[in-house]
């Protein structure tokens, strides 16, 4: 019974996280599509931009809302946060520049091609460090 309890909690956390996720890919991609694009910055400072922007959103939305972690101490959770977010962003950015020095496709396919790697990534940090749950 425990382990069907576990599956249905990891399932609603995981969709809870997608929809929070797709509103902060969302947020982040318009960022980055905007700075380059109308503005034409560099995609060096586009990226990290529209992720600070995602990154206060997701913040907010999971610790209440995905994975409601309302007690404890809210400086020690966002620590934790941020460093699990820049070993993710670092990830991504690295991903994102070794795609564009390797796939003949417009620089933005690679930076949602690399995003996708970042969410997955971030979820598992949330989940299994950030919001862990003592029984996990």
């Amino acid at each position: 019974m425990t382990s069907l309890k576990s599956a249905k909690t990891f399932l609603i956390q995981a969709s809870k996280y997608a929809i929070v996720g797709m509103g902060n890919t969302l947020l982040t991609f318009a960022v980055y599509y905007l700075l380059t694009e109308i503005f034409h910055l560099s995609p060096s400072i586009a990226n990290p931009a529209g992720y600070a922007l995602g990154l206060a959103n997701s913040f907010v939305w999971n610790r209440r809302w995905t994975f409601g972690h309302s007690g404890g101490a809210w400086i020690g959770s966002a620590l934790k946060f941020f460093a699990v977010f820049a070993v993710c962003f670092a990830i991504q950015y690295t991903l994102c520049l070794y795609l564009d020095a390797h796939l003949p496709i417009k620089h933005y396919y690679n930076f949602i091609i690399a995003m996708i790697v970042y969410n997955l990534l971030f979820f598992l940090g949330n989940k299994y460090i950030i919001f862990k749950t003592p029984n996990q």
